[in-house]
């Protein structure tokens, strides 16, 4: 199976137009139980990238889609966008009104975001868009893409072209109306695949939450290409698109933007492990309510996955606090509030989750932030959190 595409940026609506063809041998569906359409995406933040990925508390300025066809082996359409952060609670009104000063509202990048997204203050304020809208047009994006699909449609993610791309245009349309009018949530809209858990978990799931923004249902479950890859190639640990491209012999795509980059990379290699025998069938989920449970006296709890957090606002209830922790799954009833010895809250809790992934993970938003507060997250046992969940509060009071 071979696979050929060229690809040009049109910098101007930040979309890529398909230039080239791809050609491969159609897979069976018959033996393969997986998702037909992956939308590989990369997040960009105002500070820290790599590793470090979320655990400066920046903001999202850049958004970065490409929408890949299992079955034919072959890239779709890419999207691009630039985020404009919101204003600073500081800048809201008494009114909650945080649409004043938009265009004017301090933004700060780090010099490895202008090198990596290839972006300015200026630009950000001139051309970004608040994230709420970014998610909502890439939500319509995937849907009528889908229905084109599925009603062998062709689809375009360019809009100014003449002739037969009018037409195609105008399948877009069709397709996006009558999705809209039929209010159709069944459309199986591709699956989020992402380079490790960091853009999804500790970026876009927890700024959504501290800004009260709701995400999409698409945004609750994802592949992990990483994991994906270890478990093809019997890896114990990749930490980059680079070495999994190394590692495959594929050569990475050369563009000066990292987003680009890296989607039109992991592209390759999704086409690489689909070749292999790969399927991507079982994605990741993501839990966005905490659930209730009962925990017993006598229940063991590993101790990898809790974590004690501190200064907590006092009248925090137990799903703000896992609102806090927004993107990472917690155990049900895993939130268990500390009592002083006079029975009141004392600005503690112990949370369990649901692997020792997630509480890592958790222990990188130490100083992260509850409104104008800032949260201490510490290591914990499991002994901890059964003798305030299971009805002994005792430690509470050391």
């Amino acid at each position: 199976m071979s696979s050929s595409k060229h690809l040009s940026l049109d910098e101007t609506n930040g979309v890529v137009a398909l230039c080239g063809d791809s050609t491969t041998d159609d897979m069976d569906d018959s033996s393969m139980a997986q998702s037909n359409l992956l939308s590989i995406m990369w997040c960009g933040t105002a500070g820290l990238g790599g590793h470090l990925l979320g655990t400066d508390e920046e903001n999202v300025v850049f958004l970065k889609y490409l929408v890949y066809n299992v079955q034919k082996n072959q890239t779709i359409a890419e999207f691009q966008y630039t985020v404009r952060p919101p204003p600073p609670q500081s800048c809201n009104n008494s009114n909650g009104d945080s649409s004043i000063d938009l265009c004017n509202a301090p933004i700060q990048l780090s010099e490895t975001c202008r090198r990596d997204f290839e972006l300015t203050e200026d630009r950000i304020r001139s051309t970004g868009q608040p994230l709420e809208f970014v998610l909502k047009d890439m939500e319509e994006k995937l849907r009528s893409i889908t229905y084109c699909l599925d009603n062998k449609l062709a689809y375009s993610n360019h809009h100014n072209h003449h002739n037969h791309q009018n037409n195609i245009s105008n399948n877009n349309e069709k397709a996006l109306a009558i999705i809209n009018s039929s209010n159709n949530n069944n459309i199986n809209k591709p699956i989020l695949i992402t380079d490790g858990q960091l853009h999804l978990r500790q970026v876009l799931h927890p700024k959504a939450a501290f800004n009260n923004l709701e995400l999409p249902e698409t945004y609750n479950k994802f592949f992990d290409l990483r994991k994906e890859f270890r478990d093809l190639y019997n890896r114990e640990e990749v930490s980059s698109v680079p070495e999994m491209a190394n590692f495959l012999d594929i050569n990475t795509e050369e563009h000066d933007n990292l987003g680009t980059r890296a989607t039109r990379s992991m592209a390759r290699i999704i086409a690489r492990m689909i070749h292999d025998g790969h399927t991507f069938q079982g994605p990741e989920q993501i839990l966005v309510k905490l659930e209730p449970g009962v925990v017993s006296k006598g229940e063991e709890v590993d101790n990898g996955c809790v974590v004690r957090a501190r200064g907590l606002p006092w009248m925090s209830s137990d799903t703000a606090i896992a609102k806090f922790f927004r993107g990472l799954n917690v155990a049900k009833g895993g939130v268990a509030l500390c009592m002083s010895s006079q029975g009141r809250r004392n600005g503690e809790a112990l949370i369990r989750f649901l692997c020792s992934e997630h509480r890592d993970m958790a222990l990188r938003r130490h100083k992260h932030h509850m409104g104008g507060r800032y949260i201490e997250v510490y290591k914990a046992t499991g002994e901890d959190f059964i003798s305030v969940a299971g009805g002994n509060n005792n430690e509470a009071n050391q």
